[in-house]
């Protein structure tokens, strides 16, 4: 289950024991097509395409075959064909050799869900692992695809699609930190919804009262939310890595919340005090491996210190995990530093700052 570690990072416990109890003891075509996800994603980070390609057939043909039975399918029978939908939407992200091929695996991932869900319950166990993972997937998507200029059918679709949460909005268990994702829960939740209030200056909608007033609450959920672990035991010690990680995720979603969708400026009383926050706490963390607040943070770095922080973040991660999102992630931050010297630094207009680093590439980059 190495595989695991290196495509979604170091702290995938639930992860990993949730694939070993799907392919455990079931021959499937679920089951048998999540292995060949499963080894797919293993000889494409070895570099052996051939081997990672007859795989991914493999996977594909017996999700299909898993489809053709007769709805309405339990909970066994979907969440396997989730998984497979989701493994294989990651491995084309990775792979980077199709804006469109990701976008199809994950729509087929909702529609899947479609057939089961129910946002009035409570989903706890293997069904909350699954939909947690969903709901970051679709969040960082999301992200991936608002600063993307380049935009197709597919991802239109996925962005009008209604989230997929494990807890309702009343549960005291949304703001239990996920250690697989870095955060709770309901900070992905407020992202999700920030990345809704994204708009173009010259809108009507920017900066409008309703915009305003969105805002206003969505900031209120962030600077209320006290992302706690589930079995913490209070102590005298120094907050642990998964604390400090959600606290990082925090101050980035304020800073992503200050810059881009309000459009505030880098000199901003608040901006300011948020990047001094937020560099503290990285330098205090020996290692972070989630790309999306590492990549806010990164663009508001303004001195040789802040980026070379930035750097040795990026290359420890790398040492570990040479994945291509991380590769990508270190170009795409070089690229904003050079057009921020070249610019008014404290003037550049953040939205305008993010589309352009990230439409270089030729697929939208991923941030999972």
């Amino acid at each position: 289950m190495g595989v695991i570690q290196v495509t979604f990072g170091e702290n995938v416990d639930d992860i990993q024991q949730l694939f070993r109890e799907m392919i455990a003891n079931s021959s499937a075509s679920a089951t048998i097509a999540l292995r060949h996800a499963l080894l797919a994603l293993c000889f494409q980070y070895l570099a052996i395409t051939p081997n990672a390609i007859y795989h991914q057939n493999r996977s594909i043909k017996g999700l299909q075959s898993a489809m053709e039975k007769s709805l309405p399918w339990d909970h066994e029978e979907a969440f396997p064909m989730v998984a497979v939908s989701m493994l294989l939407s990651l491995y084309e992200m990775e792979n980077g050799e199709s804006s469109l091929r990701w976008a199809i695996f994950f729509s087929g991932t909702k529609r899947i869900l479609d057939t089961i869900y129910n946002p009035e319950e409570t989903y706890d166990g293997n069904a909350a692992i699954i939909m947690d993972w969903i709901l970051y997937c679709s969040t960082m998507y999301k992200f991936s695809v608002l600063h993307w200029l380049r935009i197709d059918e597919l991802q239109t679709w996925l962005e009008r699609q209604k989230k997929v949460i494990s807890k309702p909005l009343h549960s005291a268990r949304r703001q239990f930190i996920l250690p697989s994702w870095g955060c709770s829960l309901e900070l992905l939740d407020i992202l999700h919804d920030i990345f809704n209030d994204v708009h173009d200056r010259d809108t009507e909608q920017y900066n409008s009262p309703e915009h305003t007033a969105r805002l206003n609450t969505l900031e209120w959920r962030l600077r209320c939310l006290s992302q706690r672990e589930e079995h913490d035991i209070p102590s005298a010690n120094a907050p642990s890595y998964n604390s400090r990680a959600a606290e990082f995720y925090r101050l980035n979603a304020l800073l992503y919340l200050e810059r881009v969708a309000r459009g505030s400026p880098r000199d901003a009383q608040k901006v300011v005090e948020l990047v001094t926050e937020a560099y503290t706490l990285l330098d205090c963390m020996e290692t972070f491996d989630r790309p999306w607040p590492l990549f806010v943070l990164a663009l508001e770095a303004s001195t040789e210190d802040k980026r070379r922080t930035v750097l040795q973040v990026i290359e420890s991660v790398l040492e570990r995990l040479p994945l291509r999102k991380w590769v990508m992630l270190r170009r795409m931050v070089q690229q904003a530093w050079g057009q921020s010297d070249l610019a008014d630094f404290q003037s550049l207009d953040a939205l305008v700052l993010y589309r352009s680093v990230m439409n270089v590439h030729r697929v939208p980059p991923s941030f999972i």
